[in-house]
């Protein structure tokens, strides 16, 4: 039995929510239409926080266990507990103890976690060290200020000079290891020609050796701001940096990377569901359709931490997204009630709601406050639940719906729906191993109906039937990537080697990923020959000292990186790729937000992580080359069994 394509609702996976939510929040001043807000609600201006404000329960009061990184980055999984009691035990009048006592705000919970960053900060001959928090607009709005007070205690009550705002909405927290270094702040750009990141403007200086909060980042490829740290004769300088992919702060020997058992990270939704919620039943105040998804996220232990909101028009069945915007929430006293807080273009917008369950289902009324419903004004909506793995993963004609939507806006198949042809289901059947859907695209030229095309959708994404010999190519992963596997029947050796294989015209953007991939491969045997190939795909702009170190840095003592991303390869099996070597590429909806500049960002798989590792290329157009501009390929990856002593 065969079903047409017809009225559907447009659905978002919920996995990718926060990925986008994130993201998107970075961008938080683009332009949107202005929210507005019909009869029967209560005026903002009129209702006060203070009426509307409930209790966030003993949320604040919860145990605070702090993990640090042995090393700096992700390139040790092994922990030190800083003993906090062992800390205490300090002979009062020590230089720690005094430097840390002069940060008069603080209280005694913010004084001894202080003491426990800084004995780790001291331990590893650091100067400083970093955590990312998030991506947000305002870290400090009211919602939010709960939340950091419970992870960093030494935050509570910040003063203004231990507050530097920048351009941009990456939010870290600076922890420098003694009163004996000051740190200065400045603007920072890049110069194209130098390719080096140049100082400016001074905006702080912190020379207390208290902690320190920093908004900066406008963009993704180079970071807005320099510190510089100095000690006597002693400086080190660092631009913050956070590996998205990686999850991971990009610091040096100076400033290191902290990490943390983070209340940010967000690990299930509401009602312990992971997921999100999604209403279509709705109209404007022009009468077209809109819809609603919204993520209410929980730290570990369930408590409410963050929102991820966004909605628009249904045009046809494709979603226009009119609004998206990130924000907190709280439990009041009251069952199944939140107090919110978003940020938007035009401000905090606050308010309060009740989310009550019913099975698969959710009833959000809004209570006061601003309207939860922007650009329809309701007063109540039933939202239904989408799980976070995968479209389809929904029983009955919901999850079928989805699938198929899902596969209508992959662009090889929505260009052929444009042109008139038509899709159908058809019996579900094996694609790779695999369970899938199948669908046909047929055309009708007036006489009769003509199959035009075959395409499959499973948990790894779209595919495509190969009409002469009847397999399935992948052509688009599962997130909306565009995919593509290179071929090479062999790894070079040396850069003339490289520079005659058929993929170093460098004018295939993917061909140029693999290529890096091969030369990456070199290094354990010879970097120098490694380091040669690199500096023929970066073009006019060769490996420097600095580079090269970092490489080494990477890896060390772990010859089996770059396995990791060919095909075949699992931690299981050592990471021994299958013959011929393949490279599978990707690009995902953010990749050619830069095309215009000229830089276009690709995706690596990798099998010894999660997701895709990123590298970024930029186009020469006097030659129509791409070459490499930068890689995130070598963050750590899950070690292979031989030397897994637990395996």
């Amino acid at each position: 039995m065969i079903k047409a394509l017809g009225n559907k609702r447009t659905i978002l996976n919920g996995s990718r929510i926060v990925l986008v939510a994130m993201m998107c929040s970075m961008f938080t001043g683009c332009a949107l239409l202005d929210v507005k807000d019909k009869g029967g609600m209560e005026n903002p201006d009129v209702v006060s926080r203070a009426e509307t404000k409930g209790t966030a329960g003993n949320t604040a009061e919860k145990p605070m266990s702090r993990f640090i990184k042995k090393e700096t980055g992700a390139e040790s999984g092994t922990e030190i507990r800083v003993d906090r009691d062992e800390l205490s035990r300090e002979t009062p009048g020590t230089k720690m103890q005094e430097s840390v006592l002069r940060g008069s705000w603080m209280t005694e919970n913010g004084k001894a976690a202080l003491m426990e960053e800084r004995a780790y900060v001291n331990q590893v001959n650091a100067t400083a060290g970093a955590y990312f928090i998030g991506y947000t607009a305002d870290l400090m709005n009211t919602g939010r200020q709960d939340q950091v007070k419970i992870l960093f205690p030494y935050l509570e009550k910040l003063p203004a000079d231990h507050r530097i705002e920048c351009d941009g909405s990456e939010w870290y927290v600076i922890v420098p290891a003694s009163e004996n270094w000051t740190i200065t702040i400045n603007r920072s750009s890049w110069n194209e020609n130098t390719f080096e990141e140049v100082k400016g403007e001074e905006l702080a200086r912190i020379s207390d050796g208290l902690p320190f909060l920093l908004r900066c980042n406008v963009s993704d490829l180079h970071s807005n701001v320099m510190l510089t740290a100095q000690n006597g004769s002693g400086t080190a300088s660092w631009c913050p940096e956070y590996n998205l992919y990686a999850e991971e702060v990009l610091g040096n020997e100076s400033f290191v990377a902290l990490g943390v058992m983070n209340e940010f990270l967000n690990t299930g939704y509401l009602y312990n569901m992971e997921g999100s919620w999604y209403c279509d039943a709705n109209v404007n105040d022009q009468g077209q359709p809109f819809f609603y998804n919204v993520s209410f996220l929980t730290d570990l232990a369930g408590n409410p931490t963050t929102i991820g909101y966004y909605g628009g028009l249904l045009v046809d069945g494709v979603q226009e997204i009119r609004f998206f915007w990130d924000g907190t929430y709280i439990r009041r006293t009251e069952p199944w009630e939140y107090e919110y807080w978003f940020n938007t273009p035009d401000g905090e917008r606050t308010g309060t709601i009740r989310v009550e369950p019913d099975n698969d289902t959710v009833l959000i009324q809004n209570l006061g406050g601003e309207s939860f419903f922007p650009y329809t004004g309701n007063d109540s909506a039933v939202f239904y639940y989408i799980p976070q793995d995968a479209y389809g993963e929904a029983a009955g004609d919901e999850g079928a719906a989805a699938d198929l939507e899902y596969v209508t806006q992959v662009p090889e198949i929505h260009e052929k729906i444009l042109q008139g042809m038509s899709i159908y289901e058809e019996e579900s059947e094996e694609i790779n191993g695999e369970p899938g859907r199948v669908y046909v695209l047929i055309s009708d030229n007036g006489s009769q109906y003509v199959r035009e095309g075959y395409y499959a959708l499973t948990t790894k994404g779209v595919y495509r039937m190969d009409y002469l010999t009847g397999e399935w190519e992948l052509i688009e992963g599962r997130g909306g990537n565009l995919m593509k596997e290179i071929t090479l029947e062999r790894l070079p050796a040396t850069v003339e080697e490289l520079a005659a294989m058929p993929q170093a015209a460098l004018t295939v953007p993917e061909e140029v990923a693999a290529l890096t991939v091969a030369a990456l491969a070199r290094f354990p045997e010879n970097q120098e020959d490694a380091a040669q190939m690199l500096d023929f795909l970066r073009g006019p702009r060769p490996l420097n000292g600095i580079d090269k170190q970092f490489l080494k840095d990477r890896f060390r003592g772990k010859e089996y990186l770059m396995r990791s991303f060919f095909a075949g390869s699992s931690p299981e099996n050592n990471y021994t790729p299958s013959m011929p070597y393949r490279v599978v590429v990707s690009e995902n909806p953010y990749s050619r937000s830069q095309l215009a500049e000229g830089y276009l960002t690709l995706y690596v798989n990798c099998s010894g992580a999660d997701s895709p590792r990123p590298l970024k290329l930029r186009k020469k157009p006097s030659t129509g080359q791409w070459f490499l501009w930068e890689q995130q390929l070598l963050a750590g990856i899950r070690i292979p069994a031989a030397a897994d002593p637990w395996s």
